[in-house]
C-alpha cells in the first residue's frame, strides 16, 4: 500500500512531531538540514507527514543495525 494511503498518514505540526520524538525545535531542524528528515515548508512553517517520518526513522535504525552488526577488522 503507498505510504499515502495508510491510516496514519496526516500532517503533523513542528510542535506535535516534538512531542511524537521527544526532540526540540533546534535538534528536529538540524535533522532536516544533516540527515534528510522530510518536511514540507508551508509559508514560514514546517510540516511533516507521519508515514515518511515513520519510514525515516525506520531506515535510520536499519543502517545503525548494519554497522553494529559488520565484522571488526
Amino acid at each position: 500500500m503507498p505510504p499515502e494511503n495508510q491510516p496514519d498518514d496526516h500532517f503533523m505540526t513542528t510542535q506535535e512531531l516534538m512531542k511524537f520524538l521527544g526532540l526540540s525545535r533546534t535538534k528536529i531542524m538540524s535533522l532536516i538540514n544533516t540527515e534528510g528528515l522530510p518536511a514540507f515548508k508551508v509559508g514560514g512553517d514546517y510540516r511533516y507527514r507521519m508515514s515518511e517520518i515513520v519510514q525515516w526513522m525506520e531506515n535510520y535504525r536499519v543502517k545503525e543495525l548494519e554497522k553494529k552488526q559488520s565484522p571488526e577488522k
